[in-house]
């Protein structure tokens, strides 16, 4: 029995699985991640606090600002604070607004309402997930944000599957194995012992078929989850506009560069500039 027969199963069960996620549609609940909103006034600023809830920790908020100042729209400039942008989740957000910087001029007994139109930007986990490709429903799910959470749960079945009747071959491999080493103790041996040998050799193939197919999907599903949560590192690194590390060495090591003094000599006077 040879375990490459296994494998056209093996691209079956993988094409039947992946064709599911190319055409998954969001079914994610709207939620309203702002709450707790407070305005008040603090010198010549208006400041408006509120709270970000609902959202995991690797979800951001895109926000605006607009407000209600007696019926008449105000679409705030001047503005400032944790809390407008690019938002992490969390609590005690804070967006300011100098009105005098825009040229408005806000009276005392006016009604003034903030309205915060705000965007739910998700960022799926990251490559550290790739330990749960023995787990792939869970892999899967952890690097897939809220709004795609494909599972690639016929991988697990399929992969432990596999593991399991790989399991299950060996152990009927050793117990023919047993009765041919008593039979091949008897008188005339060899020709009552060779069936036994064979069907526990065939059980065996299979057990290394099986068992080498498993840990194959299992293997392939691992190194997606890790393709997958880089990406999403990345993605949420530049939204949040941080450098990766090859970029901060490579600024850090322009930057020694341009603190070494170099001598020159230009014939009349002997100086030193900075190299950069």
């Amino acid at each position: 029995m040879n375990y490459l027969n296994y494998f056209p199963i093996v691209v079956l069960f993988l094409l039947i699985d992946i064709s599911p996620q190319l055409f998954a549609q969001s079914n994610v609940e709207e939620i309203n991640p702002i709450s707790n909103v407070q305005l008040f006034k603090e010198n010549e600023n208006i400041i408006v606090n509120y709270d970000v809830v609902g959202l995991g920790k690797r979800d951001r908020l895109v926000t605006k600002i607009t407000f209600d100042y007696d019926g008449e729209v105000v679409y705030p400039s001047s503005l400032s604070g944790n809390g407008i942008g690019k938002v992490r989740p969390g609590n005690d957000k804070k967006i300011i607004w100098n009105p005098i910087a825009d040229d408005y001029e806000l009276n005392e007994d006016s009604y003034l309402d903030p309205i915060i139109d705000a965007k739910i930007r998700r960022f799926g986990g990251g490559r550290a997930n790739a330990l749960w490709g023995i787990i792939p429903s869970i892999g899967h799910k952890r690097v897939n944000t809220k709004d795609d959470q494909t599972t690639h749960f016929s991988s697990t079945v399929l992969a432990w599957s596999l593991v399991g009747s790989g399991i299950a071959s060996k152990l009927i491999s050793m117990s023919i194995y047993d009765k041919y080493d008593n039979v091949y103790e008897s008188p005339f041996h060899k020709k009552l012992a060779q069936p036994y040998y064979n069907r526990a050799n065939n059980f065996h193939k299979a057990y290394i078929g099986l068992l080498s197919s498993g840990v194959f999907i299992m293997l392939a599903e691992g190194v997606m989850i890790y393709r997958k949560g880089a990406k999403n590192d990345k993605a949420l690194s530049k939204f949040d506009g941080n450098k990766s590390k090859k970029k901060r060495k490579r600024k850090k090591k322009r930057r020694s560069k341009a603190l070494l003094l170099v001598p020159q000599n230009n014939g009349l006077s002997f100086h030193y500039s900075l190299n950069f």
